[in-house]
């Protein structure tokens, strides 16, 4: 049906300047500021809102030269003699909505599809079966699209209404003869008897038709609509040939139709009209009048209230002549589609600041908006820039976006999983969290489940919104389902983490516990985490789907696929730690909310939010705050540009606590979170205490590396100076402390005391922390350095050191820090000794934990390489685009593509 673009969603179909239905592949919002052109056509009366950069399809006109005769448009049913003949030189094109005049002519392309239909099968239109009372009587499923069908469908859409127990049609008075061919044709189709009644209720005239049918009565309701503003054609039968087609409007005419019998105003006789409040069946009858020849006319009058006090709804007026056909110069034809003109009767202009919408849809790049079609936004600035800001898609999905849009296939040159076991896999999530679904709100099995969610102060609309579910405690429960009745092999199910292979058999891996599907930000379920009802059982309280090809716990930020927009929106997140903390934060009206599983965000988690917002707003557990990974997170969110301020609840323990007692405190709590090192040094204080020595050193130990690491000045030199009125000792104190934190002197292999580097980019930083992770595994370098080339070091001491570092590993000599120094010159000594003496305490001598860290930056630095390569690309793309340059365009294209498989993206 007809949607406001707001609400249309990815994969929905939309009419384009072709003519014909295709996908929406993205929705786009931007806030604008600017122009807002509101737009009137002849014919079609609804007002259409655009942006004065909108495109429209248009063709410009030209008024008659001769005088009294100004006001008209050159067109080429003019009758006058006239050499210049304007109308020979109308074209389409595309011009923004702020170029356009009174008298152009917009364009509205015709449906021109026939599709006959001989049979049509009504059986998978019955969704709903009696439960009690007498078993209706067998009827004829298939029926034949014959001129009986096709009135008594007309008749429903007009009179027509539906019961559980029966069909009905509702007439009037002097309808009698109507009735009797309604009870005559239903007769026909299904053998079935219908009554006619004369309504005698008080206030209530006319004739009823009903035939007691409960099964006729779901399937007229499933095929036709659902209430007088839901009703519609069959969507199977828009594009029934001509003949059929008139039949149908003759039908619906018939029921809800009126004749002009005299002259009214400007309307001579013979004029018809029908008045419904379906926008829906609006749009199907215009396109319908369309196919036939003839021109309609509508208008829209909004919801009032008469003299009397009734209510009326928002009203569709369709007006339409059968004795004149539509004037061959009203049409325009261009290649297979042909266009209805549409004259611009009315332009208004006024200045706008809000957000507006707008659509890319496959292959057209255009979509009829109400009355007229239009094209894509045309906004400037590089084309990367563009996507990833409009659609929140990280570097590498806007590449894929704009590759498949050019028809450049991107080749994955590392081998990856195989992307038909993914979506197998994805499938599977799929089925289970239905499954789960089911079960909590229909089953019976899941009403302690359910009670206990309602009792916790989850609603319904949550239980909804989040899918939540729950897992029989049984061992083969869903194993059942998705092996026997949807034919899964138990190996796949297995992969999805689902079950668990015993000795003999598989069984579920989730068993007795409330489920929580865990979504990714593109709204696929690629994980569970199950729950138990009892808080005194001795089993896990949690239980979480494994690591599996597609749940990677690292990269799950639980509610975000639900709340990005409104994170989006207030470029804000609040982080909890688990579902009951995300769903209470929502309910409360707090639904820029998202959930990490710990206290510890991730690097994936924070480059995800990055694209949604600025800041973060965290609700730790105060006895993790000296973990050093929840410290590694928040450092990881700085560097990457986030803002971050913690939570102080004032009541209970978590955040779900916190908004059962009062949904109001919770959101004044997240207001008034303070910057996440006033927070550190609360929280040391608080658990350490500063009444003795000790306590002040724990104090210390724990917030001068911290300190130390801040790389704004000001910022840091204000917490010294905190720190230091909080431990009562002086500012060069702790200067001291963070002194020797950046610095811990880990082995003296006889070099002086060297200036530490301080790189300037982001790349030299990146560059410099590799040499410190190569250097901290010592003999055991060798096994990383083959994945390290040299020759894609920016210029300057790091890639000259790594290239002395391959030569001396390519001797058979033992590795010894001290000799190799005394080989380098002394312009490089200083930048191996910042990196010999880099703290890396968070990683310790963990080899594994080294090597996976040496992987994360080497793929960062390649990346970057590539990015920075692509977006030189684009730019020469363009420009060779610009110019019709030909061979260097393919050349480009070329290159890249090549360039682009360094990143490694797979079209998943």
């Amino acid at each position: 049906g007809l949607k406001p673009i707001e609400l249309v969603e990815k994969n929905d179909e939309v009419f384009t300047h072709k003519g014909k239905w295709k996908p929406v592949i993205r929705l786009l919002e931007r806030d604008y500021r600017g122009d807002l052109i509101s737009v009137k056509t002849r014919k079609l009366g609804q007002i259409v809102n655009l942006t004065g950069d909108h495109q429209i399809y248009v063709i410009a006109t030209k008024n008659c030269k001769y005088k009294g005769r100004k006001t008209r448009l050159c067109q080429s049913r003019c009758d006058r003699f006239c050499p210049d003949k304007f109308f020979q030189n109308y074209k389409i094109e595309k011009k923004s909505a702020r170029q356009i005049k009174i008298g152009d002519y917009l364009l509205y392309p015709l449906n021109q599809d026939v599709k006959n239909v001989d049979k049509l099968n009504l059986e998978k239109y019955l969704d709903k079966f009696p439960k009690r009372g007498k078993k209706p009587r067998t009827i004829n499923y298939r029926v034949e699209i014959n001129e009986d069908f096709l009135r008594l469908i007309g008749y429903w859409i007009a009179e027509g209404s539906s019961h559980r127990a029966y069909l009905r049609f509702s007439l009037g008075n002097n309808e009698k003869e109507f009735a009797e061919e309604i009870r005559q044709i239903i007769k026909r189709i299904f053998n079935l008897e219908t009554g006619i009644f004369i309504r005698k209720i008080t206030g209530k005239s006319g004739i009823e038709v009903s035939c007691c049918h409960s099964l006729l009565g779901n399937i007229f309701a499933n095929l036709c609509g659902h209430g007088a503003d839901q009703k519609h054609i069959p969507f199977e039968l828009e594009n029934l040939p001509k003949a059929k087609l008139k039949v149908l409007l003759e039908a619906i005419f018939k029921g809800d139709g009126h004749l002009n019998l005299k002259r009214f105003k400007k309307n001579r006789p013979g004029g018809k009209n029908i008045v419904i409040v379906s926008s829906i069946l609006g749009f199907q009858l215009r396109e319908l009048l369309l196919k036939l020849g003839f021109e309609p006319s509508d208008s829209v009058r909004p919801k009032y209230k008469d003299k009397r006090g009734v209510n009326h709804k928002k009203s569709f007026h369709l007006n339409w002549r059968e004795d004149l056909q539509a004037s061959y110069t009203s049409f325009w034809q261009e290649g297979e589609t042909k266009y209805w003109l549409l004259p611009v009767r009315q332009i208004e202009k006024k200045q706008f600041s809000g957000k507006v919408y707008n659509l890319t849809v496959d292959q057209d790049h255009s979509y009829v908006a109400n009355n007229f079609v239009v094209a894509n936004c045309g906004i400037g600035g590089d084309v990367f820039k563009f996507v990833m800001e409009r659609e929140r898609l990280d570097f590498g999905e806007a590449l894929r976006l704009l590759a498949d849009r050019a028809g450049i296939e991107l080749k994955d040159y590392r081998p990856g999983p195989d992307q038909q076991i993914k979506e197998k896999l994805l499938e599977i999530n799929h089925l289970a969290a239905e499954f789960y679904h089911y079960l909590l709100t229909r089953h019976p099995l899941g009403k302690p489940a359910l009670d206990y969610l309602l009792k916790r102060g989850i609603s319904q609309t949550s239980i909804k919104t989040f899918k939540l579910g729950f897992s029989a405690n049984e061992w083969e429960s869903l194993r059942r389902f998705l092996t026997k009745k949807k034919n899964y092999r138990d190996e796949d199910v297995e992969r999805a983490g689902l079950v668990i292979k015993g000795q003999n058999n598989f069984y579920d891996r989730f068993r007795g516990r409330v489920m929580f599907p865990l979504f990714d930000h593109r709204n696929r379920v690629v994980g569970f985490s199950g729950r138990v009802l009892e808080p005194d059982t001795k089993e896990a309280k949690y239980v979480n789907s494994p690591e599996t090809l597609l749940y990677h716990k690292s990269e799950i930020l639980y509610g975000l696929e639900t709340t990005k927009e409104a994170i989006k929106k207030a470029n804000k997140a609040v982080v909890v730690e688990g579902e009951f903390d995300l769903i209470s934060s929502y309910q409360s009206g707090a639904v820029n909310v998202v959930a990490i599983k710990g206290s510890a965000l991730t690097l994936e988690q924070i480059e995800l939010l990055k694209r949604f917002c600025d800041h973060l707003v965290l609700s730790l557990d105060m006895d993790k705050a000296g973990d050093a990974a929840s410290h590694r997170g928040i450092e990881l969110a700085e560097t990457k540009g986030l803002n971050v301020r913690v939570i102080r609840l004032s009541f209970g323990k978590d955040p779900d606590e916190c908004v059962r007692h009062s949904a109001k405190m919770w959101q004044e709590s997240i207001k008034a979170a303070v910057p996440i090192y006033d927070f550190y040094i609360d929280s040391a204080k608080q658990r350490f205490g500063i009444e003795t020595p000790e306590g002040k050193r724990q104090i210390s130990d724990e917030l001068a590396p911290l300190l130390a690491r801040i790389t704004n000045q000001v910022i840091k030199d204000h917490y010294v100076k905190k720190l230091a009125g909080v431990l009562g000792v002086s500012e060069e104190a702790v200067s001291a402390e963070m002194d020797k934190k950046i610095a811990p002197p880990r082995q003296d292999y006889g070099g002086k005391t060297q200036k530490q580097l301080a790189p300037q980019t982001r790349q030299e930083r990146q560059e410099t922390y590799l040499l410190a992770l190569v250097l901290a595994l010592g003999g055991k370098m060798a096994a990383v350095f083959k994945l390290i080339n040299p020759a894609d070091f920016s210029p300057g001491p790091i890639g000259q050191i790594f290239i002395k570092l391959k030569q001396w590993l390519a001797q058979p000599s033992e590795w010894e820090i001290n000799r190799f120094v005394k080989t380098l010159p002394e312009e490089l000594i200083s930048a191996v000794d910042s990196a010999y003496l880099a703290d890396l305490k968070q990683l310790g001598s963990d080899e594994e934990a080294l090597k996976s860290e040496i992987n994360k930056v080497i793929t960062d630095l390649t990346k970057s390489a590539a990015k920075a390569k692509l977006t030189q690309l684009s730019e020469a793309l363009k420009a060779a685009i610009s110019q019709k340059d030909k061979a260097k365009q393919k050349t480009l294209e070329n290159e890249l593509v090549e360039t682009s498989r360094l990143l490694g993206y797979n079209h998943d």
